[in-house]
């Protein structure tokens, strides 16, 4: 199976938090909120479910390895595959 890693709009997002039903029992959101009006939408829907934040992992790297991944990201032209030139 092949998977793009993509950024999704908000609404999306909260489109799929805001199902409900039996096979909904717990996500994992990385990178997002990415904006405080975000944050506070996501805040209010929880909590008009009675639902909360179980819990939020930091990721703590220096700036210069951030710089580095985010540099080094490059593209395939004809095929569109994503790469990284230090993973090849």
């Amino acid at each position: 199976m092949s998977c793009k890693s993509r950024v999704v709009v908000s609404w999306r997002i909260f489109s799929v938090i805001n199902l409900r039903g039996f096979f909904v029992i717990s996500f994992v959101l990385d990178g997002f909120p990415r904006t405080v009006p975000q944050a506070e939408k996501l805040d209010g829907m929880l909590a008009s479910r009675g639902e909360k934040l179980d819990s939020v992992v930091q990721l703590l790297i220096d700036d210069s390895l951030l710089i580095s991944r985010i540099t080094g990201r490059l593209i395939h032209t004809p095929s569109g595959r994503t790469y990284h030139k230090e993973f090849q």
